[in-house]
């Protein structure tokens, strides 16, 4: 997460394009909304609200299923495929 803010954040020669950083802003929207709720991913919502009281503009919202976050739904050892 403090790489794409620093990508947000970077100026001159360094700075991402427009398409880049509206990619990031939804990304990180999308990520806070699907977390909401979670206490071990809090941080996801306090860097979107961070950036939003610093003034960057969001791009509409989109949806995205928590279960796209939740590390349950990421094989584990017990239910990956032998030799994982």
């Amino acid at each position: 997460m403090d790489n794409l803010t620093s990508l947000l954040k970077a100026v001159g020669p360094a700075a991402v394009n427009a398409e880049v950083r509206t990619k990031i802003l939804e990304l990180i929207q999308s990520w806070a909304t699907a977390t909401e709720g979670r206490h071990d991913l809090a941080y996801i919502g306090e860097v979107y609200k961070t950036l939003k009281m610093e003034g960057f503009q969001f791009p509409p919202r989109v949806t995205v299923a928590s279960s796209m976050i939740d590390s349950s739904a990421v094989g584990s050892s017990s239910s990956a495929p032998y030799g994982w």
